[in-house]
């Protein structure tokens, strides 16, 4: 398993035909700093591409929030089809919003604004350029062990399933008269739906809370601590709820010692990685 250190994180992958979708944490632009006292988009951008050279997709694309959904939207036509580009977190602003009869703790409109930014781009391109975006909302759906914490995620759950369901039929009436509407119905809708939103668990033990303890958290994607497929029981019981959802696997490093078992290894060839490790630069 090849794996970067940098401060921006790093990813895994497994050496396969078909390369995995890999991540890498820069959760942070001031993250930066440490290294490089410049949090400009020119360096951001030099940060990318550098990590991009050697197919670590870096978690952020090198976007500011003053260039709007645009801009947004030139950064993903401009990287698309770069070579190992694979995966990006979709973009998203913290902020308390009352949906519904729920609080969630991210921003919806501006969530609305920047997915339908995107589909009308990849719709105008008859390119899907979300079939390579994850959510991942970090400390709101990140390493759940309390009772109160699975509540939240229940909730946050059945909230983000619902503005997607609302976007697309937002969407299918905006576009119903368009040209290329054949293509958002036949690609990009679907991809809408089922954009991963990462729930990691540190733990195993606490999987089993999930599949039999009445949470239902059927929108979001579990993601796995590599150690947990060292256990057979874990395996069957994460690849059964997975497929019963129709997600893919994935899993995630965090810290640089863990580790697991050559036949854990070869099971995990082919699923998607989430890698947060610690390092001291690049």
């Amino acid at each position: 398993m090849s794996i970067l250190k940098s401060r921006f994180g790093g990813t895994s992958r497994c050496p396969t035909s078909s390369a995995p979708r890999t991540i890498g944490g820069l959760f942070k632009r001031n993250e930066q700093l440490a290294g490089e006292l410049d949090t400009s988009d020119e360096m951001a951008t030099k940060y990318f591409e550098f990590l991009l050279k050697y197919n670590i997709n870096c978690e952020l694309l090198p976007f500011s929030p003053k260039d709007g959904p645009e801009g947004y939207v030139e950064l993903l036509r401009k990287y698309y089809n770069a070579p190992g580009f694979n995966t990006y977190r979709f973009y998203h602003e913290w902020r308390d919003t009352q949906y519904g009869a729920d609080n969630v703790p991210w921003d919806v409109d501006c969530m609305r604004t920047y997915l339908k930014a995107v589909i009308r781009a990849a719709v105008e391109d008859r390119t899907n350029y979300l079939d390579k975006a994850i959510f991942y909302m970090l400390g709101n759906m990140d390493e759940p062990h309390t009772p109160d914490a699975y509540e939240k995620c229940v909730v946050l759950s059945r909230a983000y399933g619902k503005i997607l369901n609302e976007i697309d039929a937002e969407m299918r009436i905006e576009l119903s008269e368009q040209e290329n509407y054949d293509f958002y119905l036949s690609a990009v809708s679907d991809t809408l739906l089922h954009i991963p939103a990462i729930l990691t668990l540190m733990n195993e033990i606490y999987f089993p809370q999930i599949v039999d303890g009445g949470y239902t958290i059927d929108n979001l994607t579990v993601c796995m601590v590599v150690h947990g497929y060292d256990k057979p029981t874990m395996r069957e019981e994460y690849t059964e709820f997975a497929e019963k959802n129709e997600h893919e696997q994935w899993w995630y490093l965090y810290g640089s010692r863990q580790s697991l078992s050559l036949d854990a290894y070869r099971r995990l060839c082919g699923i998607r990685a989430v890698a947060r490790l610690d390092g001291r630069g690049i």
